[in-house]
């Protein structure tokens, strides 16, 4: 069997779903108006905390994080200087500031020590190992995602246990260590279908295709890719749909489909055009 090009899904970071589920530009907007009027309380943490949240640009979750990490340290609240930090590396995160984002996780990660946060240390963990994984670094990525996993392990969040798992999965699979890759995906999508979370299981069977075709199982790895693409429809996901239409097309070429292989890739330019829209 040929080797086949992988390209990892950009939303890496399926884990960080204690931001995408929160986040909604409108909420944001009213929240910044009553924050900034004359009678707002400019002093109001919680506010800011749930501005950083919602925001979608990546400027403006760095902006407000910096402005929550500022008040909240001249009261002296650690609770929302952890929660400060740890959007802070998210939105350098999102800017691809991948260096500094690192250094500000490991901040996170101190003062979610020092609270004895028994849900947010993992959660750094997890963090952190995405961004090694990101920036090409296996042994360390390898060494967080254990931490965190590990941590979540005990806790009682199935959802970010997922994510974790998810996430180590796809590192991985990158490196192509197949065994351990097909072990975290298949139950991360089992916690996903537990908690009904339709992202986090379309991610997975798409992820499960991609480890099918490298290890040959051609017409396993179309099944898995082509029901994650159908799940991505419904979910107007049309990122993750041009990630995996890709490696369906590769399939078809293994398979000496190439007419197939090539309206896959035809596909593959809507999906794209429907994320520029």
């Amino acid at each position: 069997m040929k080797a086949k090009r992988y390209f990892l899904v950009p939303l890496t970071i399926l884990f960080s779903i204690w931001q995408g589920f929160a986040q909604n530009p409108t909420i944001a907007d009213s929240l910044k108006n009553s924050f900034f009027s004359k009678s707002g309380n400019q002093t109001d943490l919680e506010m800011l905390s749930k501005i950083a949240e919602n925001e979608v640009d990546p400027d403006s979750i760095t902006k407000y994080s910096r402005l929550l990490i500022s008040r909240a340290r001249a009261i002296g609240d650690d609770h929302k200087v952890y929660s400060g930090y740890r959007k802070l590396g998210y939105g350098l995160r999102l800017k691809g500031n991948l260096k500094q984002a690192l250094e500000v996780f490991f901040k996170s990660l101190d003062y979610a020590n020092s609270l004895k946060d028994k849900d947010a240390i993992p959660a750094i963990n997890i963090e952190i190992a995405n961004i090694y994984s990101l920036i090409g670094n296996t042994a360390n990525a390898d060494l967080y995602y254990n931490k965190g996993i590990a941590e979540f392990r005990n806790g009682k969040d199935s959802a970010q246990l997922g994510g974790a798992l998810f996430n180590a999965g796809d590192e991985y699979l990158r490196v192509g260590n197949l065994e351990k890759a097909e072990k975290f995906t298949r139950e991360a999508g089992l916690i996903f279908e537990n908690v009904d979370y339709p992202l986090g299981q379309a991610y997975s069977l798409g992820n499960l295709g991609r480890i099918n075709a490298k290890l040959g199982k051609d017409d396993l790895a179309e099944e898995n890719l082509n029901t994650a693409i159908d799940l991505l429809q419904e979910l107007n996901a049309y990122n993750a749909i041009a990630e995996f239409l890709v490696s369906l097309a590769d399939v078809y070429t293994e398979k000496g489909d190439t007419k197939k292989s090539f309206s896959i890739r035809y596909q593959k330019f809507r999906a794209l055009y429907q994320i520029w829209l």
